[in-house]
């Protein structure tokens, strides 16, 4: 039995072209199975964050006024962006990345200061 190399190369590379040209298909006619809806829990637990420090007071209210700066400046990103890639995208987006960041922090060091407070009484 002899093995004939460059026809299971040609027939190797006819199937990657060909799982490759499906995936794209499948990609193109769906999207992102999860770019649309996936987001929406995040946004959801956001406002969550927003009524539970601002209404109830049940957290400090920087969280509240952080994480509702994070969902303006993602409707400013959006808006900057539908206008311009130039300067004003980047401004607004660094702005973003600072706004999540901080409220990251915020979260974190709630988290930890009730953490502590449960453990040391």
């Amino acid at each position: 039995m002899t093995v004939d190399a460059p026809r299971l190369r040609q027939a190797a590379r006819w199937n990657y072209a060909k799982l490759i040209s499906w995936t794209w298909r499948i990609i193109a006619a769906d999207g992102n199975p999860s770019g649309g809806v996936g987001i929406i829990p995040f946004f959801a637990w956001l406002i969550a964050l927003a009524i539970l420090a601002l209404g109830r007071g049940i957290l400090p209210p920087s969280i509240g006024w952080l994480s509702l700066g994070f969902l303006g400046l993602t409707v400013a990103v959006l808006a900057v962006s539908a206008l311009t890639y130039g300067p004003p995208l980047w401004v607004a987006t660094v702005a973003l990345v600072v706004v999540i960041g901080a409220l990251f922090v915020a979260l974190a060091t709630t988290m930890a200061s009730t953490a502590d407070r449960l453990v040391t009484g």
